[in-house]
């Protein structure tokens, strides 16, 4: 095989390793997650990745009957970093941590400041344990 051909067909390979891998993180994602910082309404938030139209989206909600969040699922970003991505019209972007956490983030519009809004969602509350500002700056950061 020329070289041409197996570098076509690594980037292929990747990109099926990438849509996969996200694909496989987002049927995980349906359930209740725990905050690490609560807001007004809860210590908890309700999580559901749903398609309508050919739209990926994430829907977020305090509970089983509140009105959700909607997040649509941002494809460019996602691939950029290899996770599932999704973004809302007020500026919230939901990152995916690991299998069953989050980091959600809102950009600053202050001079100095890197995040407006900075939270952590999972499913496994022994991970809130260990996770800080700090944790989910670099990690944002990072990617």
């Amino acid at each position: 095989m020329n070289t041409i051909k197996k570098i076509v067909l690594g980037i292929f390979l990747s990109c099926i390793g990438v849509f996969y891998g996200q694909e496989t993180a987002t049927k995980n994602i349906d359930g209740t997650y725990q905050m690490l910082f609560a807001d007004r309404q809860s210590k908890t938030k309700v999580m559901q990745y749903a398609e309508a139209n050919g739209t990926k989206m994430l829907l977020v909600a305090a509970c089983f009957k509140c009105m959700p969040a909607i997040y649509k699922y941002e494809a460019e970003e996602s691939t950029r970093i290899g996770k599932p991505v999704f973004f809302n019209p007020i500026g919230l972007y939901v990152i995916t941590y690991d299998s069953e956490s989050f980091v959600i983030m809102k950009l600053s519009t202050k001079e100095g400041e890197n995040f407006s809004y900075l939270n952590f969602y999972s499913k496994n509350a022994s991970k809130l344990i260990g996770m800080t500002k700090a944790k989910m700056e670099t990690y944002i950061l990072r990617h």
